[in-house]
């Protein structure tokens, strides 16, 4: 503040929390980025799906075709097990046979569950069926549906959920999808042999009644240009194959879509916690603090 003779007095200093404002900004973000992209997604699911059904829709036929086929050439090679195939006795080759077929019906799901994946793009409010459930019973489901792909990756899998939580108003599908989700990232993390992951969930009041879920873990941790593009569609530091960089993004539109949030803590080497804050009803306006 100048004095009227011009030489400077006071200062006045403001101080304004832009927390909510630099949320707003990165949700508006993430939503322009899905809108731009929700296209091309459409189509390629579709164009994908159409050959892959000729393949899985053929794969029991040509079964049935080699099963008619088998005795025959079984009577016609008869005890002369030595006679070869593609450089192969005639045991091993008839039992690549059926293997190979299995490798393309295995593969054949495996695009069929990419093409899921990617379908979870478009999932909108009005295919959520809100209702009033226990938080129990959707970790249990959580759990039971990917506990053998974690537990192959980890030593441990520890769950402890308080039994006297409060029944919470929201879409247990999309609840369910966000901890299968959590729980898996957190498994291909994994890279000690003391491995572990836990699930916890307690009542926060101090956060105008929300519901906080916790995935922690042990694993490699990320830095802080991992943590920065953390939820960005097709963004993964995983191995080729092993990641579509599409969970941890399903993960955060679905938390939105529910009135929460995702808070994030991790460090290179120690390991990752992925808090959910959901509300435990949707709230009309705002969200959970």
């Amino acid at each position: 503040v100048v004095e009227k003779e011009g030489e400077p007095a006071d200062a006045i200093v403001r101080i304004s929390d832009i927390t909510e404002k630099k949320l707003f900004e990165q949700r508006i973000t993430q939503n322009e980025k899905m809108a731009s992209i929700g296209i091309l997604v459409s189509a390629i699911a579709h164009e994908i799906n159409n050959p892959n059904n000729f393949i899985s829709f053929n794969i029991p036929i040509l079964r049935q075709y080699l099963e008619e086929l088998i005795p025959i050439i079984d009577e016609c090679v008869g005890n002369d097990h030595g006679r070869e195939f593609f450089k192969m006795p005639y045991p091993e080759f008839r039992k690549d046979l059926l293997k190979m077929l299995d490798n393309i019906r295995h593969g054949s799901e495996r695009i069929s569950a990419f093409v899921a994946n990617l379908k979870e793009f478009t999932y909108h409010r009005n295919r959520r069926i809100d209702k009033w459930f226990g938080l129990n019973t959707v970790i249990e489901k959580a759990v039971a549906l990917c506990k053998n792909k974690v537990t192959r990756h980890v030593k441990n899998l520890d769950v402890e959920i308080p039994p006297d939580l409060p029944l919470i108003l929201s879409d247990p599908y999309a609840l369910q999808q966000i901890l299968i989700n959590l729980l898996i990232n957190a498994a291909q993390a994994a890279d000690k042999e003391d491995a572990w992951i836990k699930l916890s969930a307690l009542n926060d009041h101090t956060r105008s009644d929300c519901i906080i879920i916790q995935v922690s873990d042990n694993g490699c941790g990320m830095n802080e240009q991992t943590r920065r593009h953390l939820f960005d569609p097709f963004y993964t530091t995983k191995a080729i194959g092993e990641g579509t960089g599409l969970g941890l993004y399903v993960c955060y539109t679905l938390v939105g879509e529910l009135g929460g949030r995702i808070e994030v803590d991790s460090e290179t080497g120690s390991g990752s916690i992925f808090k959910v804050v959901l509300p435990e009803k949707i709230p009309q306006t705002g969200r959970c603090r």
